[in-house]
């Protein structure tokens, strides 16, 4: 029997990304192992390819699927089913192995159940992507150590980088076959649920390719979002929220803020850090011109200028408190989503307890209405929606009235629950004097 069972899963990749992953396998140091090459019913000659390796190597079989499940669970859990080894490695068909993947991946497992490794980014030779969000290995990112409460957040393991004992997926019943998107973070998530030891390999043992047409989940993580905010007379809130923005953000991002007519100090501290270089994009306003306008006005910018996948809006006195909140919120966005982040009041109640601030099952899910605080869509999505209504409706009712035309438009508005914001205006005025001259 052998040690290891390989399992790459495939679809329409004969040309050229499947043989260059093979390739990677039967090269590899470490040579007790089966090769699976689980095929989507491709209509392409991979049927063929997979044959002629495996008519030269009897390590190497071929399974289909009966016809396309358009996602990679089902061709994985057929490859488990027929795997013989004690330990799983799974290759995307368009990724590649470094010789010594198996060989460090089996030494290093010894106790633990699970282990990972880092691995490089490339951009593909054949069919180059235009613009790579990141080339190198990004060590930040992807090469981080096991942290369960960090997973919460985001995935930051990839399916090629994993080993595992065979007994991990035989008590998971496998991979999840009705997840559509992130399969390899929901497993992941359950592995930590279960209490599994999961152990992590700071080697680069595994090459990860950017390819013309790549959507992968990675790649809007890492892209570059458009953050906007209104401020008025609320100089401690917005030195809190900008710290906040800083000190979590693990990321780049553009931060749009327009003051409107503050005479508290605000104007002077945020024309300070333009001269500082901490923020590049200041309007001022000698008067409060409304939200409306405002926020008509910074949006007009935004979309004028350079095309961000991402456009969040923040307002004043809110403090970020999760370090990964962008990934965090981006990775659970599907089509026509507009996103919040559930609000917390930390200083509400002795002792500091987070409470949430809107009825937990009145909101989780779809909501009625725009998160005010923070909400967070695609580009095309703030393009689509419009503008706010100037003359604003009712004082307070500016979210609702443009959360329906939001609606109108077919977008969903869905609120996320593990992403925690602070609502900085539940903070006592005691705090706030003590801690005034404290920030930034």
């Amino acid at each position: 029997m052998p040690k290891v069972s390989v399992i790459i899963s495939t679809y329409n990749r004969a040309k050229h990304y499947l043989p260059r992953a093979i390739d990677s396998v039967l090269a590899q140091t470490f040579q007790d192992f089966e090769l699976l090459i689980v095929d989507d019913a491709s209509p392409d000659q991979t049927a063929k390819l997979v044959r002629q390796y495996a008519s030269r190597d009897t390590r190497v079989t071929y399974h289909c699927t009966p016809m396309n499940s358009g996602y990679q669970c089902r061709p994985k859990n057929i490859g488990l089913q027929a795997a013989k080894g004690e330990l799983i490695a799974y290759l995307d068909d368009d990724n590649e192995w470094l010789p010594q993947h198996l060989e460090r991946l089996v030494a290093e497992l010894g106790d633990a159940d699970v282990i990972y490794c880092g691995r490089e980014y490339r951009n593909d030779p054949v069919e180059p992507c235009e613009h790579p969000p990141v080339l190198g290995t990004l060590v930040e990112f992807n090469n981080q150590p096991w942290d369960p409460q960090r997973l919460k957040f985001h995935n930051w393991i990839d399916t090629s980088d994993l080993l595992h004992k065979i007994e991990v997926t035989q008590r998971l019943q496998g991979w999840n076959e009705n997840r559509r998107r992130t399969a390899d973070w929901e497993l992941m998530q359950r592995i930590a649920q279960a209490g599994f030891k999961v152990k992590h390999l700071p080697e680069i043992l595994t090459i990860y390719y950017w390819h013309a047409g790549d959507v992968n989940v990675s790649m809007k993580v890492l892209a570059k979002p458009a953050i906007w905010t209104l401020t008025n007379n609320r100089l401690w809130d917005t030195q809190q929220m900008l710290k906040g923005l800083w000190d979590t953000s693990g990321h780049e991002f553009d931060h749009y803020v327009f003051d409107q007519g503050s005479t508290d100090g605000t104007q002077e501290f945020l024309c300070n850090l333009v001269k500082q270089g901490k923020l590049a994009y200041l309007y001022l306003s000698q008067e409060n011109v409304g939200i409306s306008r405002a926020s008509n006005h910074l949006l007009d910018i935004i979309m004028a200028g350079e095309q961000y996948p991402w456009v969040v809006k923040l307002d004043q006195d809110i403090k970020i408190m999760t370090p990964s909140w962008f990934e965090a919120l981006v990775s659970r966005w599907k089509d026509m989503e507009v996103m919040s982040p559930y609000v917390v009041g930390l200083q509400q109640h002795p002792g500091g307890a987070p409470r949430v601030s809107h009825d937990y099952k009145r909101r989780v899910g779809f909501a009625k209405h725009l998160g005010g605080a923070m909400n967070m869509a695609p580009m095309k999505a703030w393009k689509d929606f419009g503008r706010w209504t100037t003359p604003a409706p009712q004082h307070g009712l500016q979210d609702a009235e443009f959360s329906q035309r939001v609606r109108d438009k077919g977008w969903k508005l869905v609120y996320v629950e593990d992403v925690l914001v602070e609502h900085l205006g539940n903070v006592p005025d005691d705090q706030r004097a003590r801690e005034r001259a404290t920030v930034v």
